[in-house]
């Protein structure tokens, strides 16, 4: 026999088990960078070094 409560743990868990995944992680960290410079450079109207080593940060 489970209960929700059993249920809703092993769901949490096979989500931390996917986003502990280092690959998943690097995606993760593409999309918020790419993201994060798409409105760097609308805010901006350019493209500057400064934009790219704040990319290159995330």
């Amino acid at each position: 026999m489970t209960t929700q409560d059993n249920l809703y743990q092993r769901a949490a868990e096979s989500l931390s088990d996917f986003l502990a995944n280092a690959a998943t992680k690097e995606v993760l960290n593409y999309r918020e960078a790419l993201q994060q410079g798409f409105h760097l450079v609308k805010n901006k109207g350019v493209l500057t070094s400064s934009v790219i080593k704040e990319i290159q940060k995330i």
